[in-house]
């Protein structure tokens, strides 16, 4: 039951997280926003993480954006939806590398109402 060459099992899970963006470039001065947070992770067999695992995963690094100016919590002036999509990939990566053997982060995806930014990593 293992994936064939090019395929691979998709795992999801996502959470929702406030947020505050400001910028001044694009004529924003300060807006919020509830942004749902979706992360996948892709392994080469079934059952290789816990869904529930991946849901404290992405938790846990959410948290640290959720009802938190975004260009403070990223350190980027204008932090925009793609900064935090970047950074959420890396964090959560890193936590799967070190606990789910050859299951990677392969999306993340950020929507706010009407828009979404997302990253993905092919192999």
């Amino acid at each position: 039951m293992d994936a064939k060459p090019g395929e691979s099992w998709v795992y999801c899970a996502q959470t929702t997280i406030s947020i505050a963006l400001r910028i001044e470039s694009m004529g924003y001065h300060l807006h919020g926003h509830d942004a749902v947070i979706e992360v996948c992770a892709c392994a080469s067999k079934p059952r290789a993480i816990d869904l529930v695992y991946l849901k404290k995963i992405l938790a846990d690094v959410a948290s640290r954006y959720d009802h938190k100016p975004l260009w403070e919590s990223l350190g980027l002036e204008e932090a925009v939806l793609e900064d935090l999509v970047k950074a959420i990939q890396l964090e959560v990566g890193k936590k799967l590398r070190m606990h789910a053997d050859g299951t990677r982060v392969c999306r993340v995806k950020a929507s706010v109402p009407g828009e979404s930014v997302e990253y993905h990593v092919y192999k």
